[in-house]
């Protein structure tokens, strides 16, 4: 050892490693300097109205709320019972009664980035570092006190630093009107045009086209309906949205108009389809809504890979999503296909999808809290693999506008990690790391979805 430091070689090399050591603290202090001055443009969220959360009453309105959401999902894996997950969140269930029965499931899923985020977000919204019984009340004071006209605002652009969101509402037809046009961007739900399966989105045909005055007798009528959701918020919206991978495949054919007209007859009377018989109608009317967007010039946004919730994700299904994706973009070369979530766990797969074709696009939505550490590691390959321009880094998808806070926060901090590896794996340099910081964090959604 002692002909390392005496050997004038050995000696230079030290000296060498010294050197880079602090030009890479000081690389690594630039880049987390670019990636927190800089906004970002969250390209999916839930969130519901400013206007909806006021008029929550006090007396049900828990900050404990913020935890179901995907924290609860972790709850359910690591034991809890669900009869005791679901009496969590029934209004008569009192707050110290609510965290007792998490409590014991607490140590077993604090480890979690669901769980970090949500850490993250009290300590920067409440200044409370840790979740115990004898801080309940002071949280759930400090949870209603910021709750006021013009805290979406405040949390958002003041605090997240973010420069709008997507949301696609789950609380209303289609699409939702919202008090802040310029904050909270909508995108247009395509589900209800092509099925009713899903319970939350999907309407039926006399509940989707009553706004319409449009009586649907037949397939040209329900077009018709489309026609007319489109042309009064086609404008308006900034992409249409499709979360339908959670109830079948995404393997969409183009099914003409008289093989699909007399199946859409059968649902219109409320008979029974069969399966082949349902995909057909979906399929068919799956290809009228997007080329509905392609025509408005719309994203066509659609959910892939990983599954909320818990007990209920077909893996034999997701596999699958990447050869269905690719089909999907050549089916319809002028459709741009956002494909959210990173396709987790298939995420290298969605890589080779976007390098390979010109109208595909990656989003990080969720995926910084699903697992940071394949997010960020899919950021790195995706850089040195794929354009830099079809990759969008941040959406938080949730509810409640408090918890994008520390997804937030999570997603910065994976961004400031990947670049600096790659700038230590002499992948980039560090200017050219800083360049595609406003790219990736905020200009790249500003044109795909212009």
């Amino acid at each position: 050892m002692s002909l390392i430091f005496y050997n004038g070689h050995s000696v230079h090399c030290v000296h060498n490693v010294k050197k880079n050591k602090t030009q890479m603290k000081n690389a690594k202090e630039k880049i987390r300097e670019k990636v927190y001055q800089t906004p970002f443009i969250d390209t999916h969220e839930h969130l519901c109205e400013e206007s909806d959360r006021l008029n929550e009453s006090p007396k049900t309105d828990f900050w404990i709320n913020l935890l179901r959401p995907y924290l609860g999902d972790d709850m359910v894996s690591a034991g809890l019972p669900v009869s005791e997950f679901e009496r969590i969140w029934k209004p008569e269930t009192s707050l110290p009664q609510k965290w007792k029965i998490i409590e014991p499931y607490w140590k077993d899923i604090k480890n979690t980035s669901y769980a970090k985020s949500i850490l993250i977000t009290l300590k920067m919204l409440y200044g409370i570092d840790e979740i115990n019984r004898g801080n309940l009340d002071e949280l759930q004071k400090k949870y209603l006190k910021l709750k006021k006209k013009g805290y979406y605002k405040t949390v958002l652009r003041d605090i997240a630093n973010i420069k709008y969101c997507q949301v696609n509402s789950l609380h209303g037809k289609c699409f939702r009107e919202t008090e802040y046009p310029e904050l909270l961007k909508q995108d247009l739900s395509i589900v209800p045009m092509f099925t009713d399966t899903d319970s939350v989105l999907g309407e039926g045909i006399v509940p989707f086209s009553e706004p319409t005055g449009i009586k649907v007798k037949n397939i040209d009528d329900w077009y018709s309906v489309i026609d007319w959701y489109f042309e009064k918020y086609g404008k308006k919206a900034i992409a249409v949205k499709s979360q339908n991978a959670y109830n079948r495949t995404m393997d969409y054919e183009k099914v003409p108009k008289e093989k699909a007209a007399p199946v859409f007859m059968k649902w219109l009377k409320n008979e029974k389809l069969e399966n082949d018989e349902k995909k057909a109608l979906e399929d068919h009317l799956f290809w009228c809504a997007v080329d509905k967007a392609t025509e408005y010039n719309l994203p066509v946004k659609l959910h892939t890979g990983y599954f909320a919730g818990f007990n209920g994700m077909p893996m034999e299904r997701l596999r699958k999503h990447p050869g269905e994706l690719t089909k999907l973009c050549m089916k319809s070369p002028k459709t741009k296909f956002v494909f959210m979530h990173m396709t987790y766990p298939y995420q290298n797969e969605l890589i080779a999808i976007v390098k390979h074709h010109s109208n595909a696009y990656a989003a990080c939505c969720w995926a910084w809290i699903i697992n940071p550490i394949a997010t960020k590691n899919f950021l790195k390959e995706f850089l040195v693999s794929a354009p830099v321009s079809k990759i969008l880094t941040f959406g938080g998808d949730y509810g409640h506008v408090e918890a994008v806070v520390g997804h937030a926060e999570i997603a910065r901090q994976g961004i400031t990690q990947a670049l600096t590896e790659l700038i230590d794996e002499n992948w980039f340099s560090l200017d050219g790391a800083l360049k595609i910081i406003e790219p990736i964090m905020y200009k790249n959604a500003q044109k795909i979805f212009s």
